[in-house]
C-alpha cells in the first residue's frame, strides 16, 4: 500500500468515527470501527465518507456476517436514492487524486453532520 493511501485510510476512519460522535450507528454503544459499505477495493469510494459507518466490534462482525441485512438497514437509514448514488460512484473507473483526497479528509467533518461526500456527487 502506498503511504498516501495508508494516511487517507487513517484520516477516513477518524472522520467516520468523529461524524458519529464515537457511537455505533447501529446499536448506540461505543463505536471503535469504521466500516466500508462498499469494499476498499473500490478506490472511487474508498475514502468517500458516504461509504462509511461507525460500528462497535459486535455490529461490525454482524455487518460482515449478514451483509444483506446490513445493506437493508443502511438503505432504510440513509435512503434508497442515497444508496443508488453511492453505488454509481463505486463503479467509476480511474485513478483517484490522492492529493485532493488527503486535503479533503484533513478537514474534519462536524460531529453528527448530515451525510455528505468529499468526492463529489454524480
Amino acid at each position: 500500500m502506498k503511504p498516501e493511501e495508508k494516511q487517507a485510510d487513517i484520516l477516513w476512519s477518524r472522520a467516520i468515527k468523529k461524524r458519529a460522535g464515537g457511537r455505533c450507528e447501529l446499536c448506540g454503544k461505543e463505536g471503535r470501527e469504521a466500516h466500508h459499505l462498499f469494499k476498499r477495493q473500490y478506490k472511487s469510494v474508498r475514502w468517500d465518507l458516504d461509504n462509511g459507518v461507525c460500528l462497535c466490534l459486535g455490529c461490525h462482525h454482524l455487518a460482515h456476517s449478514k451483509p444483506a441485512q446490513f445493506a437493508e438497514w443502511i438503505i432504510n437509514r440513509r435512503g434508497k436514492a442515497w444508496y443508488d448514488r453511492l453505488e454509481q460512484r463505486k463503479n467509476v473507473l480511474g485513478k483517484p487524486d490522492m492529493r485532493e483526497i488527503l486535503k479533503n479528509l484533513s478537514v474534519s467533518p462536524p460531529q453528527n453532520s448530515p451525510l455528505w461526500s468529499f468526492l463529489g456527487r454524480l
